[in-house]
């Protein structure tokens, strides 16, 4: 069994190997973004900054699949008993969030 000194040096060099890769490899794609051949690599960076924050923020608020909406549910659930009523008022309540969504990013 590995002793906590012994697990605390691998975690120690593990972790100081991640930040060394992290730093070369950062500034390495900076570097290559600054010349002529990354000009590509530089728009598609551009694009995914602005895309990415609309893409997230319509994730977050409309996917079934994210953790705020499955949030939602489960507190419309506990709240409500009238199955009838509450999917009707779903369909408008996300049109309403859609609009309002593109509103924001359009």
């Amino acid at each position: 069994m590995l002793k906590v000194a012994t697990a605390g040096r691998i975690v120690r060099k593990v972790g100081l190997g991640v930040v060394g890769v992290s730093v070369v490899g950062g500034t390495g794609l900076t570097a290559y973004a600054c010349t002529e051949s990354g000009a590509g690599f530089r728009r598609e960076v551009r694009f995914w900054r602005k895309v990415a924050p609309v893409v997230f923020d319509y994730f977050i608020k409309t996917s079934s699949s994210s953790p705020l909406v499955k949030y939602q549910n489960w507190i419309s659930r506990s709240n409500h008993d009238d199955e009838n009523d509450e999917e009707a008022t779903k369909k408008v309540k996300r049109k309403l969030l859609l609009k309002e969504l593109h509103d924001i990013h359009a």
